[in-house]
Formats: structure tokens, sequence, C-alpha cells
């Protein structure tokens, strides 16, 4: 019964294990909890098979409070009996603001943890760092998730990081600013801080882990590549490359590179808040390896699940092949973030526990109490250590300039070599050189091919910056290479009139304010309203959801963007019925992300609402009678983030309790994403 599942729902995961649903040849083991770790984030393996693991206090907290208190810190997890169980947890560095990665490379840890990138030594031999050095500055938080993640180690040996859109004044280890601007973005540098370069970027909300092909592609996790509805994805970040969300690309179109239209993901997810993930190197329990795949390990914040991703080649990119659940778990307070893959080829998985709220995708309840904990599962049959697959038949693009040259000069020149992934490395590496020399090849490689392709090659021909020789080569291209070497021409016109850094981009509407923190007594009653509603009927829930009289679906679209109100396709499989209630009667304790309220005020009165669209010309706001309005951006004399929602509290009081449970019931049975 709804009833008591709201009741069971409250309560928290602390000293117990929650219930897990593991795949068929698979065990699942818990390796470490509270008080080895308490909510555990990110984690990486360094020497001596010790864990590296990001973990905070549970404290949600803006960013000026992390700044004063600092709670977050590295810890190292020990096996000393070699059971395959921590049993022994030191400090390695404390005081810092929201770590969310543990890097071991060499001699050193590397953190990312906002504003910065950090490298940590230990150079007395007693377990904690005791040399810190930042190697990259300014990326900008406000305490939420959606800040700086990594690093990443790539196989070239470079370090590569992910930024949400937060904004950024990015400067290397030597206080040169690299970039300025509001984009989301992968970045990248050498191990000293230094050879910084904005490697890809877009309007998405928060790209979070990456993990590399043997031959050097970079793959990640990103959450809200899509809006209205939402779009969690795994991508194909191409060098260069420019993506979704569309909307916020409108406003950062003064900083945005185009070659083209954006690049899509490699696959849309729907709302599930994907976390991190890792390859899974061979052997491959179960699967039998094949060389044109890759498997990688996904863990899902929302669904409470990791999941087997395989994808395989198709021309220059990837695409989703199968997808299988590896564990899966049906508490609330159950949060995989991260997957890491141990010698033994077994996988960690580390649960955060339900202490995050702020931007947190299913309730905005905070449970410090509910503690993380780190699991491993490993096949049933004997342990087999892992080993990387080779890199494809052109190996791996050298980081070394001189190097570089050499390889692809090597590529070009062997037969049968430049076919669509092939030709996707050679212009990202030409793009790396910059050397007309290689100008020819390129123009002859303009308009042929699918979207990533082709913008590969355009970006090449920017990075090179030889207008001149683009432009004599115009009256020889016709159709599709035509219009690219007319976009390439475009953009280096721009970049000369923009000057050494890129135009400023449009104002920015002003952060969501934080929500209403609901009181005490308002959850106890909703726990209390929960527990007594009778059965719910979800046929009749349906109908309840369409009536004129409760208009839910005036602003919620099933199957179908919403209108005021974020569309709730699948909303069954990622909330709870505690969560519902909440949403329903507490409408200002949480904001779905890109449906925060303003005001625009204007000359003439003042509006409120959501803000679907920004552009040069207006702003795009609807309201709360579900009316789309185009406001003249000459018009607006301020934009104001409201922290009361646009729908009414207190929504509940107008239904019989059996309307309620019947709401509810339906809303529970949307487990489809769209």
């Amino acid at each position: 019964m709804i009833g008591l599942v709201g009741v069971l729902s409250w309560v928290s995961a602390c000293a117990w294990e929650p219930v897990a649903v593991v795949a068929e040849g698979y065990v699942l083991t818990r390796v470490a909890a509270a008080p080895l770790v308490e909510h555990p984030i990110m984690a990486g393996f360094g020497p001596a098979g010790h864990l590296y693991v990001a973990d905070t206090a549970g404290l949600n907290l803006k960013r000026d409070e992390l700044e004063k208190q600092r709670p977050g810190l590295i810890r190292r997890l020990e096996d000393r009996d070699g059971d395959g169980v921590f049993d022994h947890s030191s400090v390695f560095v404390d005081g810092l603001t929201f770590p969310q990665g543990a890097l071991w490379h060499r001699d050193a840890l590397y953190v990312a943890s906002p504003p910065g990138l950090w490298r940590f030594r230990d150079t007395t031999g007693d377990g904690r760092a005791d040399e810190k050095t930042r190697l990259l500055s300014g990326f900008a938080y406000t305490g939420n998730a959606a800040s700086v993640h990594g690093p990443f180690l790539h196989p070239d040996g470079r370090l590569f990081t992910c930024h949400g859109r937060k904004g950024h004044a990015v400067r290397d280890r030597d206080g040169r600013l690299v970039h300025q601007g509001k984009a989301a973005a992968i970045w990248t540098c050498d191990l000293e801080g230094r050879s910084v370069e904005m490697y890809a970027t877009g309007g998405m909300d928060n790209p979070v882990e990456l993990v590399f092909s043997p031959d050097g592609d970079v793959l990640g996790t990103c959450n809200l590549m899509f809006a209205r509805p939402r779009g969690d994805t795994l991508v194909h970040w191409v060098y260069g490359g420019a993506y979704p969300r569309r909307d916020f690309v409108a406003r950062l179109s003064g900083e945005l590179l185009r070659t083209g239209p954006l690049l899509e993901p490699v696959h849309n997810f729907g709302h599930v808040a994907v976390s991190g993930l890792c390859r899974i190197d061979p052997p491959r329990p179960l699967l039998p390896p094949r060389e044109d795949e890759l498997h990688l390990a996904l863990a899902f914040f929302n669904l409470r699940k990791v999941q087997r991703v395989v994808v395989g080649r198709k021309g220059a990119g990837y695409a989703l092949k199968r997808v299988e659940d590896l564990v899966a778990w049906d508490h609330p307070d159950v949060h995989p973030t991260d997957v890491v893959q141990a010698s033994d080829g077994s996988l960690l998985v580390v649960d955060t526990g339900g202490w995050f709220r702020i931007g947190c995708p299913v309730s905005q309840v905070a449970r410090p109490e509910a503690k993380g904990a780190i699991y491993r599962l490993r096949p049933s049959g004997p342990a087999a250590s892992p080993e990387p697959p080779p890199p494809g038949p052109h190996g791996l693009a050298p980081a070394d300039p001189t190097a570089l040259r050499k390889w692809i000069d090597e590529c070009l020149a062997s037969p049968g070599t430049v076919e669509d992934h092939a030709r996707l490395k050679l212009a990202g590496a030409m793009a790396r050189l910059g050397d007309p020399h290689y100008l020819p090849r390129l123009i002859a490689w303009l308009g042929s091919g699918e979207p990533p392709l082709r913008h590969a090659t355009c970006y090449a021909l920017i990075r090179i910056g030889d207008a001149k020789g683009v432009q004599a080569a115009l009256p020889g291209l016709a159709g599709a290479a035509r219009e690219d070497a007319v976009l390439v021409l475009r953009e280096l016109k721009l970049l000369s009139l923009r000057g050494s850094g890129p135009a400023e981009a449009a104002p920015l509407v002003p952060e969501p304010a934080p929500p209403e923190s609901p009181e005490p007594a308002q959850l106890e009653a909703l726990a209390e309203l929960l527990a007594g509603l009778p059965r719910g009927d979800a046929v009749h829930g349906r109908a309840v959801y369409r009536s004129e009289t409760f208009a839910c679906a005036k602003c919620h679209g099933v199957d179908a963007e919403g209108l005021a109100g974020p569309a709730l396709s699948g909303i069954g499989r990622i909330r709870q019925p505690r969560d519902l209630l909440e949403s329903i009667a507490l409408p200002s304790a949480s904001f779905v992300r890109g449906y925060a309220s303003y005001e625009v005020v204007t000359d003439t009165g003042s509006q409120a609402g959501v803000i679907f669209g920004l552009s040069e010309a207006s702003l795009t706001l609807v309201n709360a009678a579900a009316e789309t309005l185009e406001i003249p951006r000459a018009a607006i004399r301020e934009v104001k983030a409201l922290s009361v929602s646009i729908m009414p509290p207190g929504f509940h009081r107008a239904m019989p309790q059996q309307h309620l449970a019947d709401l509810l019931a339906y809303l529970m049975s949307l487990q489809q994403a769209p």
C-alpha cells in the first residue's frame, strides 16, 4: 500500500545493509561503511591496493559556508588482513570544500575540489599529505554538485577535468588566465597544471566523469544535456565540440566556436541523474570480449542502480549496443555515485547515502544520518586480473608536437587508414598542431561525413587560422563543402573581431534562488498524511490528473513536454510516494532544475513564471496560467530569482484523500521514460 511504503521510506539507512538485487553470476559484498567512510562521493585506487575516497561530512552548504567550514576530505582505506574488506581508514588530506575525484598517479594524488584542481603528496611517508599544489583555479561553484570533477588520466598522460555550467575564469598554475566564460566544459592540462585548454564545451549542466578508449577517445556521463523533458546522457566528447543544452547555448553564443549543428550524445537515458562510470577491461565476466566494443559500468543516482552499458564503434563515433542491470537497490537513501574497477577485475560501487539535497533530483529533504557505503561486485567464479585492450590499428596519438606530426604523416601515408574514425582523430591532431601544411588535406575533407567529421574538419581549419587559404579554395567548392568553408570563414572573422579572448556572452539570468526549506512540523504532518491514505487506484488517478478541476495536465505533461512545469514521464521510476507528496504539498521546497521561478520586471509592470528561452531579442516566459509570453529584451529592467514556486502551495488540501491517493498511485505507475 502507498501508506506503508511512505512510512518505510522515512526510515534511514544507517547501521544496516539495504537489500540489493544483483545480476545472475555476481556477488555483492559491502566492503566499507561508517565509521570508515561517512558519505563517499568518488574514489580511486593507489599503491598497495589503498583506496582513496573523496568523502564529506554530509552537510548541504552554499559556497560561502563551504569555504568557511571546508568539510571535505580524502580518506585512505586499507585492507590490512587481505580478506577483500577494508578494515582501516585514515585521513590523507582534509580542509577541502567539495572534493569530487581522487586520482593517484606516480607519487601524488590529484583531486578536483572547487575552485581548483590540486596535487597532494606525502613526502614524509606518514600516510598524510604534507605538500599541496594548486594546478588550476577559477572553477566557479555554488555548493551544488554540478561543479568541478576529476581529474581523469588520459592514455597520453594528460589530465582531464569536467566542470558544470557555473561560470569560470580558469587560470593555470602560473596564474595565467586561460579562458573566462559561462559555459560548461571538459578541460585538459599537463601534470604540472600548464598547457591548459578547453577540450569540449556547451550548454549542458553537469558533465560528471570521463573514461578513455585505448586509443584515446573521450567518453563520459553528463546530466541535463537536454531539458523539457530532461535528458541525462552518455557522450563521446569530440575535440573542440559544442554540445547542447540548446536553450543555454543561445545565451552562450558569444563564447562558443560553431562548426555546424551542436553535436549529439551517444545515448539519452532520460531523467536518471547519471553519476560516475568506469571502463570494464577484459576479462569481461559472462560476456566474451570484442575489440570493437567498450564495456562501461555506469552509476545512476536517481535509479539507485549500476548498469553495464556496452557501446560499439559506429562511423566516427559510438552507438549504444545493449544495457543490463548489474546491481539495484530499492531503498530511497541509496544513491550510487561512482564505480571503480579493482586490480582483480571486481567493481567497487560508491554509495553516498541520503545526505545530498542541493540540486538533488529525488528529494529536497537531507538525511545525513543515512550514511553511505562502498560495495564490491564480483563474478561468483574465480577472480581474473583485467588487461586493457590494445589501441586500434592507428595507435594512440601522442601529446608531444613533434611525435604527433610524425604520427599524422605516417597515418596519411599508410593505405586504407583514413576511414571515418581515423579521419576524426587525424583532424583533431591537425587542430592541435595548427599547422597550415595540412590545409589542402582538410579542404579536401570539407563537407563530407557525419556531423562529428564535418565538425572536426572545420575546427581544424579554424585552429589553423589561414582565412586567405580557405578563401582561395572557395571558388572550387560546392554544396556541403562550400557551406562548411563559408562557416569557417565566418568564425575566423568573428575571432578576428573578438580579439584574443572570447566575446562577452549575453547577460545571464541570475542563478535560481534557494528553495524554502520545509519545517520539521510540515514534514511530520505529511508523513502522517501519507501513512493514513487509503489504497490508491491508478486508473482513477489518471482521471484526477487530467480533470479540469485539478488541472495537473495544464502545466505537467506525460509523454510530452510540460508547459509551466516539468514533464512527468517516468516519474515513478525515480521518486517515492513521499517525494511526490512533498512536491504536491510544498512546491516551493524544491525546484526541478530548469523550472525555477523568476520575476521579470519591465517598463509596464512585472510577470512571474519559468524562463524557457533567452535570445538577443527576447525572453520567453511561461506563467502560472501556462501562457507563453515573449518579452522584448529592450523592455526588461530586471530579472529576479524567486524562492517561491509558481505552483500554489497546499494543492493537496483541495482533494479528497481518496483522490490524492489515486493521484499518487497514477504518478507511481509512470515507469516508462519518454
